[in-house]
């Protein structure tokens, strides 16, 4: 059997390379005889539908499977229609954490004509043998499926066990879509673990734990073979462009013991000389233990969530846990660690506040994060911030939801306290703020060739049909070695007083804008 995997990358940001999809792919590759292949539309989004014809005829798949995320629902609809317009009888297969914790929601539309709720590698194979076979679906775990006039829902499975997680064999893209990402990201992404033993209130992942029923579902892998497919996969991509391994772990310094047997491995092998490697973390995982085991080790650049400086919304509405003295603390040990950080904050959710995102951003420029980036928060089905929104006085705009959006665009939530003027000035400005900074440091660091470069690197973006505020943004914080080789992005008390006027500008102009609480 052969199963066609599409990643709906027709709207939104440019995103890496799906993980969860090449990983779906490599464990069906690995654990039976059928065949998958990846689909990916972020560079070719002008012509998506041609190439979505030409996949399905070239390819020939027996089953199309999609991945659906709540942003990009309604970017799914259109792509599973689009599919029965060229075939008509082609079965359609959803997963993904909106078909995991929102089944009925995705099941409602009637172009969809399975999914599987859970984690997917076993289901898969088990829905490909049945499929051949002509075998009966109610063995395959989580699966829902059309019959008749009705739904039938078979009970979830097991997590997968951590020694069945696969290598990414990203042969599973086209070598086009590969040569292309590598150009304008230069990274792969690797994963080590699965899960998280944290319950944010914000995030997916707690709530598709919960479904499982206390079953173990944060997994560790052996690090030893995490640097076997490290090293196997710089073999082969390292021509192409890898410079940078990007662990896609929700929480890659939660085992320090564990951290410490990875690292010493990629020393042993020289990795952390030939290919640096950056990593999600939060800050109470930082401590002078971690950065001695890090030092040397080939990381540059910790991506910290932060979600809010105000530790009443970061800790009683998104559920963080995360104390303000050890946020201060792993911060201060970062800024002085001689690793690059970006930190990540939430703009927009349940109960916000403009004083809070200004606490936010007085605290990005205090602690010396190079790169402050505020998402817009996404109102994910399921999650526990989605279904107590009202509590805190803000309301599902169900109209946003009816569009696609990634997360720099796109505003879900109406509040009591903030108006949605203030939230989209705030993050405009922080934008311009912040990234006018970096552009400036790159500047002066490489002189004419940042400029030469660019042109380079937004004239093959705009050939692909990325926008050109996409290609130069991710030219600023991809380009050619600007993060494999961090830049200093100005802590000198002169940058202190200029960013320090900055907030009351930001500020002036939220209050000619709206209400403050």
């Amino acid at each position: 059997m052969r199963i066609l995997l599409i990643n709906p990358t027709i709207t939104g940001e440019p995103e890496p390379l799906h993980i969860g999809l090449a990983c779906l792919a490599s464990y069906i590759h690995i654990h039976s005889l059928h065949e998958a292949k990846v689909l990916d539309f972020v560079y070719s989004r002008n012509a998506w539908r041609a190439r979505l014809r030409e996949a399905i005829e070239r390819f020939g798949p027996d089953i199309v499977g999609i991945y659906v995320s709540n942003p990009y629902f309604p970017s799914v609809k259109e792509i599973v229609d689009e599919v029965k317009r060229i075939d008509t009888h082609m079965p359609v297969l959803a997963g993904g954490h909106h078909a995991t914790l929102a089944p009925e929601d995705v099941i409602s539309h009637g172009n969809i004509d399975m999914l599987v709720v859970g984690e997917g590698e076993e289901a898969m194979v088990l829905l490909l043998d049945a499929l051949e076979s002509d075998g009966p679906l109610e063995e395959v775990p989580g699966l829902w499926w059309r019959k008749g006039d009705g739904i039938e829902r078979n009970p979830m499975g097991e997590p997968l066990d951590v020694d069945e997680i696969p290598d990414i064999d990203w042969g599973v893209y086209d070598e086009e879509v590969i040569r292309n990402y590598l150009f304008f990201f230069g990274i792969l992404p690797v994963m080590a673990s699965r899960g998280c033993p944290y319950s944010c209130a914000y995030c997916a992942i707690p709530d598709v734990q919960r479904l499982y029923g206390g079953k173990r579902f944060f997994r560790l892998r052996d690090p030893v073979t995490v640097v076997d497919e490290i090293e196997r996969q710089y073999e082969r991509y390292g021509a192409l462009g890898m410079r940078v391994v990007f662990f896609y772990d929700l929480n890659f310094l939660i085992d320090h013991a564990w951290v410490k047997r990875f690292v010493e491995e990629y020393k042993r092998r020289g990795l952390n000389e030939r290919l640096k490697w950056s990593a999600f973390s939060r800050a109470d995982h930082i401590n002078r233990e971690v950065l001695d085991t890090l030092r040397d080790s080939g990381c540059i650049h910790l991506r910290i969530g932060i979600e809010s400086a105000n530790e009443h919304m970061r800790n009683h509405i998104y559920d963080k846990r995360l104390p303000q003295d050890a946020l201060e603390e792993g911060m201060r040990l970062l800024a002085g660690s001689g690793i690059s950080t970006t930190g990540y904050f939430i703009v927009g959710g349940p109960g916000e506040r403009p004083e809070w995102l200004l606490e936010s951003l007085t605290f990005s420029i205090e602690h010396d994060i190079e790169h402050p980036v505020f998402f817009l928060y996404k109102a994910l089905a399921g999650t526990r911030a989605y279904e107590t929104a009202e509590e805190y006085g803000s309301t599902i705009d169900d109209e946003s939801l009816n569009v696609s959006s990634d997360y720099l665009r796109g505003i879900h939530l109406e509040h009591e306290h903030i108006t949605r003027n203030q939230i989209m000035a705030f993050t405009l400005m922080t934008r311009i703020l912040f990234g006018t900074r970096t552009v400036l440091s790159h500047i002066r660091r490489d002189g004419p060739a940042f400029f030469t470069r660019m042109v380079r690197y937004i004239y093959r973006g705009l050939r692909l049909g990325l926008g050109p505020y996409e290609s130069f943004m991710y030219f600023v914080m991809y380009g050619y070695d600007h993060l494999s080789a961090p830049i200093a992005t100005g802590r000198g008390r002169a940058a202190k007083v200029f960013y320090r006027a900055s907030v009351r500008m930001v500020s002036g102009i939220m209050v000619l804008l709206g209400p403050w609480s």
